[in-house]
């Protein structure tokens, strides 16, 4: 079962070294179907491949009402988000929430509402009416080889998100796209500047849909079920 290749997550290629030792296994537990057609061409033929959609999380869910507006929670390493700087200059409507790591000499800190660290485990206080999922180096697109690796994986925060009762924000060109769509449990986007208008064009019904649906899909997460897609 992988969890991460960090070959591909932080040069951008699956090293000789993981291709040799994945090729040994009849085998493979990926991600996503998008990850199981990126080993299909890299590793040896006739592994059976396996794949999850998005991982399980294990927590008590957060079934409150959530309420749209343009409160938008982060979680993640602040610190190793390189976007993060421009994504707070260029989008000043909306009220980012961040939760997370982030060193105390962090010069954008007073820029949004930082909530600090949680248990991963406890998330029925995480604030906000959308969780965003995003990585790399641009707010244009998921650039560089941590933003580029969205591609192929199931990101845990998405999960997270889900089980906090938050619809989805993330990137049109990710793995999780298809699924959010197909679910009908947030909205896509191409860029970050696009966020704000595309909130504003959520309508309350639409909003609440995403919620209801968002709130069905926790048993599947809770149950570590397989995710069709």
């Amino acid at each position: 079962m992988l969890h991460d290749i960090n070959s591909v997550r932080e040069k951008g290629e699956l090293s000789g070294f993981e291709n040799k030792v994945l090729s040994n296994f009849d085998e493979i537990i990926v991600h996503t179907p998008e990850m199981q057609t990126y080993f299909e061409q890299r590793l040896r033929p006739g592994i059976k491949y396996h794949y999850l959609g998005c991982f399980p999380y294990i927590a008590v869910p957060d079934k409150e009402a959530r309420q749209l507006s343009k409160q938008v929670c982060f979680a993640g390493n602040i610190d190793k988000s390189v976007f993060f700087s421009d994504f707070v200059f260029e989008n000043k409507d909306l009220d980012l929430i961040v939760y997370g790591s982030c060193s105390s000499n962090n010069a954008m800190k007073n820029k949004y509402e930082y909530k600090g660290v949680f248990k991963p485990d406890i998330i029925g206080h995480l604030e906000g009416s959308w969780g965003l999922v995003w990585d790399g180096d641009s707010t244009e697109t998921c650039s560089g080889t941590w933003g580029s690796y969205l591609k192929i994986i199931a990101p845990h925060k998405f999960s997270l998100y889900v089980l906090a009762g938050l619809p989805l924000i993330v990137w049109k060109d990710s793995a999780m796209a298809k699924l959010v769509e197909m679910k009908n449990i947030g909205i896509t986007v191409t860029s970050l500047s696009e966020i704000s208008a595309r909130i504003s064009a959520v309508s309350d019904n639409d909003y609440k849909e995403y919620c209801a649906n968002i709130l069905k899909f926790q048993p599947v997460l809770l149950k570590g079920e397989n995710v069709c897609l």
